[in-house]
Protein backbone atom coordinates (compact mmCIF):
# COMPACT_ATOMS: atom_id res chain seq x y z
CA UNK A 1 0.00 0.00 0.00
CA UNK A 2 1.31 3.43 -0.91
CA UNK A 3 0.94 5.64 2.14
CA UNK A 4 0.04 9.28 1.71
CA UNK A 5 -2.26 10.20 4.59
CA UNK A 6 -2.74 8.73 8.07
CA UNK A 7 -5.54 9.69 10.44
CA UNK A 8 -4.72 9.60 14.16
CA UNK A 9 -7.19 9.24 17.03
CA UNK A 10 -5.79 9.72 20.54
CA UNK A 11 -7.35 8.96 23.89
CA UNK A 12 -8.26 12.54 24.64
CA UNK A 13 -7.40 12.89 28.34
CA UNK A 14 -4.20 10.84 28.27
CA UNK A 15 -1.01 12.93 28.28
CA UNK A 16 1.14 9.81 27.74
CA UNK A 17 -0.84 8.95 24.59
CA UNK A 18 -0.29 12.49 23.32
CA UNK A 19 3.47 12.12 23.98
CA UNK A 20 3.46 8.88 21.98
CA UNK A 21 1.45 10.62 19.25
CA UNK A 22 4.10 13.35 19.09
CA UNK A 23 6.78 10.82 18.12
CA UNK A 24 4.48 9.08 15.65
CA UNK A 25 3.49 12.36 13.97
CA UNK A 26 7.15 13.31 13.53
CA UNK A 27 7.88 9.86 12.08
CA UNK A 28 5.05 10.32 9.58
CA UNK A 29 6.38 13.73 8.54
CA UNK A 30 9.90 12.36 8.10
CA UNK A 31 8.44 9.66 5.82
CA UNK A 32 6.43 12.21 3.78
CA UNK A 33 3.17 10.79 5.10
CA UNK A 34 0.60 13.43 6.06
CA UNK A 35 -0.68 12.93 9.64
CA UNK A 36 -4.07 14.42 10.51
CA UNK A 37 -5.27 14.43 14.12
CA UNK A 38 -8.93 13.76 14.86
CA UNK A 39 -10.23 17.03 16.31
CA UNK A 40 -11.97 15.37 19.27
CA UNK A 41 -8.60 14.03 20.45
CA UNK A 42 -7.57 17.47 21.71
CA UNK A 43 -10.85 18.53 23.35
CA UNK A 44 -10.27 17.08 26.84
CA UNK A 45 -6.59 17.74 27.52
CA UNK A 46 -4.79 20.97 28.54
CA UNK A 47 -3.56 22.80 25.48
CA UNK A 48 0.11 22.62 26.50
CA UNK A 49 -0.08 18.79 26.73
CA UNK A 50 -1.82 18.29 23.42
CA UNK A 51 0.00 16.86 20.41
CA UNK A 52 -1.14 19.96 18.53
CA UNK A 53 1.07 22.11 20.75
CA UNK A 54 3.85 19.50 20.91
CA UNK A 55 4.07 19.42 17.10
CA UNK A 56 3.27 22.87 15.68
CA UNK A 57 1.32 23.08 12.41
CA UNK A 58 0.02 19.52 12.56
CA UNK A 59 -3.40 19.35 10.90
CA UNK A 60 -6.66 18.50 12.66
CA UNK A 61 -10.07 17.61 11.22
CA UNK A 62 -13.18 15.60 12.07
CA UNK A 63 -12.69 11.86 11.79
CA UNK A 64 -15.39 11.59 9.13
CA UNK A 65 -13.55 14.15 7.00
CA UNK A 66 -10.23 12.40 7.60
CA UNK A 67 -11.69 9.05 6.52
CA UNK A 68 -12.52 10.45 3.06
CA UNK A 69 -8.82 10.71 2.15
CA UNK A 70 -6.80 8.71 4.71
CA UNK A 71 -5.22 5.38 3.77
CA UNK A 72 -5.82 4.21 7.36
CA UNK A 73 -6.71 5.54 10.81
CA UNK A 74 -4.48 4.73 13.79
CA UNK A 75 -6.03 4.69 17.28
CA UNK A 76 -3.73 5.42 20.23
CA UNK A 77 -5.78 4.35 23.23
CA UNK A 78 -7.80 1.50 24.64
CA UNK A 79 -10.81 -0.40 23.35
CA UNK A 80 -13.15 2.44 24.35
CA UNK A 81 -11.29 4.92 22.14
CA UNK A 82 -11.24 2.33 19.37
CA UNK A 83 -15.00 1.73 19.57
CA UNK A 84 -15.67 5.46 19.47
CA UNK A 85 -13.61 5.73 16.28
CA UNK A 86 -15.30 2.66 14.77
CA UNK A 87 -18.73 4.17 15.32
CA UNK A 88 -17.72 7.33 13.44
CA UNK A 89 -16.31 5.24 10.59
CA UNK A 90 -19.65 3.53 10.01
CA UNK A 91 -20.27 3.27 6.25
CA UNK A 92 -16.71 4.51 5.59
CA UNK A 93 -14.23 2.33 3.71
CA UNK A 94 -11.21 3.22 5.84
CA UNK A 95 -9.15 0.63 7.76
CA UNK A 96 -8.72 1.06 11.52
CA UNK A 97 -5.55 0.13 13.42
CA UNK A 98 -5.52 -0.12 17.20
CA UNK A 99 -2.35 0.60 19.18
CA UNK A 100 -2.83 -0.46 22.78
CA UNK A 101 -2.41 2.38 25.27
CA UNK A 102 -4.99 0.92 27.65
CA UNK A 103 -5.23 -2.20 29.78
CA UNK A 104 -6.71 -5.40 28.30
CA UNK A 105 -6.94 -4.28 24.68
CA UNK A 106 -8.91 -6.92 22.77
CA UNK A 107 -9.37 -4.58 19.80
CA UNK A 108 -6.16 -2.55 20.13
CA UNK A 109 -3.83 -5.48 19.56
CA UNK A 110 -0.65 -3.73 18.38
CA UNK A 111 1.72 -2.84 21.25
CA UNK A 112 2.95 0.75 21.46
CA UNK A 113 6.53 -0.55 21.30
CA UNK A 114 5.89 -1.47 17.65
CA UNK A 115 4.62 1.98 16.66
CA UNK A 116 7.90 3.03 15.02
CA UNK A 117 7.61 0.10 12.60
CA UNK A 118 3.92 0.56 11.95
CA UNK A 119 4.29 2.65 8.80
CA UNK A 120 6.54 -0.02 7.27
CA UNK A 121 4.05 -2.72 8.28
CA UNK A 122 1.21 -0.84 6.56
CA UNK A 123 3.21 0.00 3.44
CA UNK A 124 4.41 -3.59 2.97
CA UNK A 125 0.97 -5.12 3.66
CA UNK A 126 2.26 -6.99 6.71
CA UNK A 127 -0.88 -6.30 8.69
CA UNK A 128 -3.71 -8.80 8.54
CA UNK A 129 -7.26 -7.79 7.56
CA UNK A 130 -10.11 -8.64 9.95
CA UNK A 131 -13.74 -7.80 9.23
CA UNK A 132 -16.27 -7.13 12.00
CA UNK A 133 -19.98 -6.68 11.40
CA UNK A 134 -21.81 -3.53 12.41
CA UNK A 135 -25.18 -3.94 14.08
CA UNK A 136 -27.68 -1.16 14.62
CA UNK A 137 -30.20 -0.42 17.35
CA UNK A 138 -33.45 1.44 16.63
CA UNK A 139 -35.56 2.99 19.39
CA UNK A 140 -39.33 3.17 18.86
CA UNK A 141 -41.69 5.28 20.98
CA UNK A 142 -45.44 5.05 20.42
CA UNK A 143 -44.70 2.88 17.38
CA UNK A 144 -42.53 5.54 15.70
CA UNK A 145 -38.78 5.44 15.14
CA UNK A 146 -37.13 8.18 17.19
CA UNK A 147 -33.44 7.23 17.19
CA UNK A 148 -30.98 4.86 15.55
CA UNK A 149 -27.22 4.24 15.78
CA UNK A 150 -24.65 1.54 14.90
CA UNK A 151 -22.52 -0.48 17.31
CA UNK A 152 -19.75 -3.08 17.28
CA UNK A 153 -19.72 -4.55 20.80
CA UNK A 154 -23.11 -4.45 22.47
CA UNK A 155 -26.47 -2.83 23.04
CA UNK A 156 -27.50 -2.65 26.70
CA UNK A 157 -30.93 -1.91 28.14
CA UNK A 158 -30.85 -1.44 31.90
CA UNK A 159 -32.43 0.21 34.88
CA UNK A 160 -31.61 3.74 35.96
CA UNK A 161 -29.42 4.08 39.05
CA UNK A 162 -32.26 5.06 41.39
CA UNK A 163 -34.83 2.58 40.10
CA UNK A 164 -35.67 -1.05 40.83
CA UNK A 165 -35.18 -3.80 38.25
CA UNK A 166 -36.89 -3.46 34.89
CA UNK A 167 -39.52 -5.71 33.28
CA UNK A 168 -39.33 -6.41 29.58
CA UNK A 169 -40.40 -8.69 26.74
CA UNK A 170 -37.54 -10.27 24.77
CA UNK A 171 -38.05 -11.60 21.23
CA UNK A 172 -35.77 -12.96 18.51
CA UNK A 173 -37.57 -12.75 15.19
CA UNK A 174 -40.88 -14.55 15.74
CA UNK A 175 -39.57 -16.36 18.85
CA UNK A 176 -40.70 -15.16 22.26
CA UNK A 177 -37.71 -15.83 24.51
CA UNK A 178 -38.74 -14.35 27.83
CA UNK A 179 -40.99 -12.06 29.80
CA UNK A 180 -38.37 -11.14 32.35
CA UNK A 181 -37.35 -9.02 35.27
CA UNK A 182 -33.69 -8.07 35.68
CA UNK A 183 -31.34 -5.14 36.19
CA UNK A 184 -30.91 -5.15 32.45
CA UNK A 185 -30.22 -7.04 29.24
CA UNK A 186 -27.10 -7.20 27.08
CA UNK A 187 -27.30 -7.94 23.37
CA UNK A 188 -23.71 -8.78 22.52
CA UNK A 189 -22.02 -9.37 19.18
CA UNK A 190 -19.16 -11.89 18.94
CA UNK A 191 -16.74 -8.95 18.99
CA UNK A 192 -18.28 -7.75 22.26
CA UNK A 193 -18.49 -11.16 23.90
CA UNK A 194 -15.30 -10.49 25.91
CA UNK A 195 -16.70 -7.21 27.28
CA UNK A 196 -19.80 -6.62 29.46
CA UNK A 197 -21.28 -9.95 28.35
CA UNK A 198 -18.36 -11.88 29.83
CA UNK A 199 -18.61 -10.11 33.19
CA UNK A 200 -22.25 -11.24 33.51
CA UNK A 201 -21.32 -14.88 32.91
CA UNK A 202 -21.98 -14.94 29.17
CA UNK A 203 -19.90 -17.10 26.79
CA UNK A 204 -16.91 -16.05 24.72
CA UNK A 205 -17.66 -16.26 20.99
CA UNK A 206 -15.06 -16.39 18.24
CA UNK A 207 -15.37 -13.13 16.21
CA UNK A 208 -16.06 -15.05 12.98
CA UNK A 209 -19.20 -16.71 14.34
CA UNK A 210 -22.51 -15.27 13.11
CA UNK A 211 -24.54 -15.06 16.29
CA UNK A 212 -25.68 -12.83 19.14
CA UNK A 213 -25.54 -13.41 22.88
CA UNK A 214 -28.57 -12.40 24.96
CA UNK A 215 -27.22 -12.02 28.50
CA UNK A 216 -29.42 -10.85 31.39
CA UNK A 217 -27.93 -8.62 34.08
CA UNK A 218 -28.80 -9.91 37.58
CA UNK A 219 -32.08 -11.62 36.53
CA UNK A 220 -34.84 -12.09 39.09
CA UNK A 221 -35.27 -15.68 37.90
CA UNK A 222 -31.88 -17.30 38.42
CA UNK A 223 -32.61 -19.93 35.74
CA UNK A 224 -32.64 -17.18 33.07
CA UNK A 225 -29.13 -17.68 31.68
CA UNK A 226 -27.30 -16.20 28.66
CA UNK A 227 -28.56 -17.56 25.33
CA UNK A 228 -26.75 -17.67 21.98
CA UNK A 229 -29.07 -17.07 19.00
CA UNK A 230 -28.72 -16.58 15.24
CA UNK A 231 -28.28 -12.94 14.21
CA UNK A 232 -32.01 -12.43 13.79
CA UNK A 233 -33.86 -9.22 14.56
CA UNK A 234 -33.87 -8.90 18.36
CA UNK A 235 -36.48 -6.75 20.06
CA UNK A 236 -36.90 -5.68 23.68
CA UNK A 237 -40.06 -3.93 24.84
CA UNK A 238 -39.82 -2.15 28.18
CA UNK A 239 -42.73 -2.65 30.57
CA UNK A 240 -41.53 -0.43 33.44
CA UNK A 241 -41.46 3.34 33.56
CA UNK A 242 -37.72 3.97 33.69
CA UNK A 243 -34.72 2.56 31.85
CA UNK A 244 -32.08 3.48 29.35
CA UNK A 245 -30.35 2.17 26.25
CA UNK A 246 -26.61 2.46 25.57
CA UNK A 247 -24.49 1.27 22.65
CA UNK A 248 -20.83 0.32 23.18
CA UNK A 249 -21.00 2.12 26.52
CA UNK A 250 -22.10 5.45 24.98
CA UNK A 251 -25.11 7.20 23.46
CA UNK A 252 -27.45 6.77 26.41
CA UNK A 253 -31.12 7.09 25.46
CA UNK A 254 -33.89 7.34 28.06
CA UNK A 255 -36.64 4.73 27.80
CA UNK A 256 -40.17 4.57 29.21
CA UNK A 257 -42.89 1.94 29.46
CA UNK A 258 -43.93 0.73 25.99
CA UNK A 259 -40.68 1.79 24.29
CA UNK A 260 -39.18 -0.82 22.01
CA UNK A 261 -35.57 -1.40 20.92
CA UNK A 262 -34.91 -3.40 17.76
CA UNK A 263 -31.40 -4.71 17.10
CA UNK A 264 -30.44 -6.03 13.68
CA UNK A 265 -27.43 -6.80 11.55
CA UNK A 266 -26.35 -4.24 8.95
CA UNK A 267 -24.71 -4.81 5.58
CA UNK A 268 -21.67 -2.79 6.67
CA UNK A 269 -18.43 -4.06 8.16
CA UNK A 270 -15.50 -2.51 9.95
CA UNK A 271 -12.11 -3.20 8.37
CA UNK A 272 -9.50 -3.82 11.05
CA UNK A 273 -5.78 -4.05 10.37
CA UNK A 274 -4.17 -6.25 13.03
CA UNK A 275 -0.83 -7.86 13.78
CA UNK A 276 0.17 -10.26 10.98
CA UNK A 277 0.28 -13.11 13.50
CA UNK A 278 -3.07 -12.22 15.06
CA UNK A 279 -4.92 -15.21 16.49
CA UNK A 280 -7.99 -14.78 18.69
CA UNK A 281 -6.99 -17.60 21.03
CA UNK A 282 -3.50 -16.16 21.43
CA UNK A 283 -5.19 -12.97 22.60
CA UNK A 284 -7.33 -14.88 25.10
CA UNK A 285 -4.34 -16.76 26.49
CA UNK A 286 -2.37 -13.56 26.89
CA UNK A 287 -5.12 -11.37 28.34
CA UNK A 288 -6.66 -13.98 30.65
CA UNK A 289 -3.52 -15.85 31.67
CA UNK A 290 -4.64 -19.18 30.21
CA UNK A 291 -1.15 -20.17 29.07
CA UNK A 292 0.38 -22.73 31.46
CA UNK A 293 3.78 -21.14 30.80
CA UNK A 294 2.72 -17.78 32.17
CA UNK A 295 4.53 -17.24 35.45
CA UNK A 296 3.04 -16.00 38.71
CA UNK A 297 4.47 -12.51 38.17
CA UNK A 298 2.65 -12.14 34.83
CA UNK A 299 -0.60 -13.46 36.31
CA UNK A 300 -0.35 -10.94 39.16
CA UNK A 301 0.28 -8.17 36.64
CA UNK A 302 -2.82 -9.20 34.71
CA UNK A 303 -4.88 -9.23 37.92
CA UNK A 304 -3.68 -5.70 38.76
CA UNK A 305 -4.67 -4.47 35.27
CA UNK A 306 -8.04 -6.22 35.48
CA UNK A 307 -8.78 -4.62 38.84
CA UNK A 308 -7.90 -1.21 37.46
CA UNK A 309 -10.36 -1.75 34.61
CA UNK A 310 -13.12 -2.82 37.00
CA UNK A 311 -12.68 0.19 39.33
Amino acid sequence: MKLQTIGIVIRGNDKHAHKVAQKFVKTCMERNVLPIISADSVDRIPENLSVVSLVPNVETASLKKISNTADAVVVLGGDGTYLSAAERLYKKDCPLIGVNMGHLGFLTDIPSSRLEKLLDDIATDKLKIEKRTYYKATLFQNGEEVWQAPFINDAVIQRNANEKMIRFELDAGTWRIADARADGMIISTPTGSTAYNLSTGGPILHPNIEALVLAPICPHNLSFRPVVVPPKEISITLETNHGHLSLDGRHTQTMHAGDKVVVEKTEHTLTMLVNEHYNFFDVLREKFGWDKNIGATQICKYEEERNLVLK
